[in-house]
């Protein structure tokens, strides 16, 4: 088990952000909502200590609130210390698109995490999520 400080790693109390949050042997991130943009938008970045994760990170498409059929496609690239390891899409045109990406992962000890998404269409009314849920093992 991890300890000493404040369990929550980012400065939000609700966990939002961009950093890997752990609460005992739980790790999660929560990205807040990134307006669709066709420009690359990193939307998590942090690096794990002497311990390794194991959970699921989760790309959602960029959905408009409002109009719950305008959809727009998301990519999300997950580098581990500067290598793409992970490529996920999320939505789009196609009718057959699903709304989201689940995906298994590990994270290794002492491991840089950079999470970049993109979308296929700017859309200032659209907005997509990354959520990752896991448990540190120490």
């Amino acid at each position: 088990m991890l300890g000493g400080g404040n369990p929550v790693s980012s400065s939000n109390p609700s966990g939002t952000g961009s950093g890997l949050n752990i609460i005992g042997n739980h790790a999660y991130v929560s990205t807040t909502p990134v307006a669709s943009t066709t420009a690359d938008t990193i939307v998590a970045k942090f690096s794990t200590g002497a311990y390794y994760v194991v959970g699921t990170l989760t790309l959602n498409a960029g959905i408009q609130l409002s109009n719950a059929a305008d959809i727009d496609g998301n990519a999300l690239e997950t580098k581990f210390n500067n290598e793409v390891v992970l490529l996920q899409h999320a939505g789009g045109q196609a009718v057959d698109a699903t709304s989201f990406s689940a995906a298994k992962i590990l994270i290794p000890p002492y491991t840089n995490v950079v999470m970049t998404i993109s979308s296929e269409h700017s859309d200032a009314n659209n907005f997509g999520t990354v959520f990752f849920t896991g448990r540190v093992y120490s």
